[in-house]
């Protein structure tokens, strides 16, 4: 069977996918085959077969269903706020006030874990009237994926609320 499933139809082998348990997957296609996300599967076109291994879910991820597909999931996030004239709540709750002028690194990914997708946030503060006053005059996310949300707000003229939230781990 080709991956649009006309059953008829003469495909390379290396086209073909899996049928497994009663379900068709595409080459490749990866799947939990428990509903406790403990045997991770996925279909090896090479071999014209399903190929699973033993596995689990991350200390912080719980195994649930989001948007009809089962996966491990974190089971608590955190936010990191900057508003007004550049006060910033950091993820784990502390605040501070920053008047410098540059760019910087607002947030990012610092794991090495693979499984991680890797993101970056950059924020450029400039002067207002005042030397000794800064905001922020652009924000520029670098991600790869959509795990992370990025909200601009606008608060007052040239000044803006930024936030990003992120999976616990």
């Amino acid at each position: 069977m080709d991956s649009s499933g006309d059953a008829d139809k003469c495909v390379p082998l290396g086209s073909c996918g899996c049928d497994y348990n009663g379900r068709y997957y595409k080459p490749s296609e990866e799947f939990w085959d428990d509903e406790n996300c403990h045997a991770r599967c996925r279909c090896d076109s090479s071999l014209g077969t399903v190929v699973c291994r033993t596995t689990s879910c991350k200390a912080k991820e719980r195994c649930s269903v989001v948007n009809g597909v089962r996966g491990c999931h974190a089971i608590s996030y955190s936010t990191c706020i900057g508003t007004g004239d550049r006060h910033y709540t950091t993820f784990d709750g502390k605040k501070y006030d920053f008047m410098g002028t540059c760019i910087y690194q607002f947030t990012a990914l610092c794991s090495k874990d693979p499984t991680l997708t890797p993101f970056n946030v950059k924020v450029e503060n400039n002067n207002r009237s005042s030397k000794a006053v800064s905001f922020t005059k652009t924000h520029s996310p670098g991600m790869w994926k959509t795990w992370i949300s990025f909200l601009l707000l606008p608060d007052r003229e040239n000044e803006s609320e930024f936030a990003g939230e992120s999976p616990r781990y």
